[in-house]
């Protein structure tokens, strides 16, 4: 298939990166901090951490889309299986 783009290499990386880092922000925090609205009608530690859930199992299904239109080889993957399924 050639050469992978010069940014694959960046983006994996910052992917793999980001979890640690989004579970250290909440490191040390009690169910009061989570659930608090410091700032009134703005989201609370523990809504933004479902609404950044959602969104990347919205974009886990994009990538395996993207993935089993370029690899039909590959079969198909059950993001909450995390295995991969023959065609």
């Amino acid at each position: 298939m050639g050469c992978p783009p010069p940014y694959k290499p960046t983006l994996l990386s910052s992917l793999r990166e980001a979890v640690p880092r989004f579970r250290a922000a909440f490191d040390g925090l009690d169910e009061s901090e989570l659930i608090a609205h410091p700032i009134p009608g703005k989201w609370s530690m523990l809504e933004f951490a479902e609404h950044v859930a959602l969104v990347d199992l919205g974009w886990t299904g994009l990538f395996i889309q993207a993935v089993a239109k370029r690899h039909p080889e590959l079969g198909t993957v059950h993001p909450r299986a995390g295995s991969m399924a023959p065609r």
